[in-house]
């Protein structure tokens, strides 16, 4: 056993010395007994949607968008379109705001009223866009509302 582990901490060290002569970090990971529920890699950031990982600026892959009616308020969209998605990275949070999706939200000529209450849908529907950041990292999900929204599957993205 401890000449296994000499020759483990040897190749380590080789390791680490050619990689300075090198100028290119080389990555060296001990054996491990220790099993993972998680196969996802937990090292970067993104967006998965029932499961499935997301790319950054995806639109949710849904058939339809989120019903959202006349009268409902930002703060309640907001909050579903944060119930739809998690992060690959449990401790982080999506940092849209309500006053960041007012903003979306008016762009594309979503009306509201002076209590953030969406007063008027446009007819093609509109997108939410969350946001995660950690560490530098930065990514987006896009969630389509509106009831006459419909998503095409593998459409060409423009």
């Amino acid at each position: 056993m401890k000449q296994v582990l000499k020759i483990m901490l040897t190749a380590a060290s080789l390791l680490s010395t050619g990689s300075m002569l090198l100028g290119t970090p080389i990555n060296v990971k001990a054996a491990s007994n220790v099993s993972t529920t998680n196969s996802l890699n937990s090292d970067n950031l993104y967006f998965l949607f029932n499961g499935q990982k997301l790319a950054d600026n995806a639109v949710l892959p849904m058939e339809k968008g989120v019903a959202v009616s006349n009268g409902d308020s930002l703060e309640k969209v907001l909050t579903t379109a944060k119930s739809l998605v998690s992060l690959s990275m449990p401790n982080v949070q999506i940092t849209t705001n309500v006053s960041e999706l007012r903003g979306q939200v008016q762009s594309q000529n979503v009306l509201l009223d002076n209590s953030n209450n969406i007063a008027q849908i446009p007819s093609a529907g509109f997108y939410v866009t969350l946001t995660a950041r950690n560490n530098g990292q930065v990514v987006n999900v896009r969630v389509p509302f509106g009831n006459a929204y419909t998503v095409t599957q593998n459409a060409p993205e423009v």
